[in-house]
């Protein structure tokens, strides 16, 4: 665990970990934009062409997207509780939390 690394070790781990953290912080906005985006120009595609709408049906299909339908909140709860671990608190192993497996 962490109680046995190194401070080097340790830094290295939390500078790692800080950097996957905003690296998907990143990649979701990015994939938040491009949704918003394209939501935008086919409401406005169907107000400009309105015998032709196809708001609807790409949304439904863009909403059956596995990427769409994720949930990543554990995924920012176990980098929460890795980041813990790396700060030394122990109280998550007293609680019986699992960084792996929660």
């Amino acid at each position: 665990g962490a109680d046995h690394m190194s401070e080097e070790d340790r830094n290295a781990a939390t500078a790692e970990a800080k950097e996957l953290g905003d690296s998907f912080l990143h990649i979701e906005k990015f994939a938040n934009l491009n949704y918003l985006g394209f939501h935008k120009i086919l409401k406005k595609h169907d107000k400009q062409l309105p015998a032709t709408p196809c708001k609807r049906f790409y949304i439904t299909r863009l909403h059956q997207q596995r990427w769409i339908q994720q949930d990543y909140s554990q995924l920012f709860v176990n980098l929460s509780k890795v980041h813990s671990m790396l700060r030394g608190e122990t109280g998550l192993r007293a609680k019986g939390l699992s960084v792996v497996n929660s």
